[in-house]
């Protein structure tokens, strides 16, 4: 990664929290809904575009959770 790259991570205190728990359930929710939405027959395609976008945007907010996670090793 280059240096001038944010990367975002959660801290195991993060994955721990309320908040944490109840927007990834909503984030779930949410991807699971426009997922449904995207099966229907005869959208347009501009519509259709709109709800990939928003289950691309789902799915990497979803992934943020995979990013910095700490094994045993790592915390040695």
């Amino acid at each position: 990664m280059a240096k001038d790259e944010y990367q975002f991570e959660f801290t195991s205190a993060d994955r721990q929290s309320a908040v944490y728990k109840k927007l990834l359930k909503h984030l779930h929710h949410l991807l699971d809904r426009e997922r449904h939405r995207n099966d229907a027959v005869g959208l347009a395609p501009e519509t259709t575009g709109a709800i990939r976008g928003k289950i691309s945007l789902c799915k990497e907010l979803i992934g943020l959770d995979a990013i910095g996670i700490e094994t045993e090793d790592d915390a040695e």
